[in-house]
């Protein structure tokens, strides 16, 4: 079985599709509904850190293209 995935909305209770795509009558579809993401608070989770954390410097290696610090 091979799959081909389009993006849409939800309209008055019909999925509305972001391009035109005639599906045959009776073609099985599957829809998939991300869940909501969990929204932070930086005064919440600033909040939990320990009192003694310090931050400390990273480092990521040799550049390896045309970036530089």
């Amino acid at each position: 079985m091979s799959i081909t995935t389009y993006k849409g909305t939800v309209e008055n209770g019909e999925i509305k599709l972001q391009i035109d795509v005639k599906l045959p009558e009776k073609t099985e579809v599957f829809v998939i509904v991300p869940n909501e993401q969990p929204k932070f608070s930086l005064k919440d989770m600033s909040a939990n850190m320990p009192e003694d954390y310090r931050t400390e410097e990273e480092n990521f290696g040799e550049p390896v293209g045309k970036e530089f610090w």
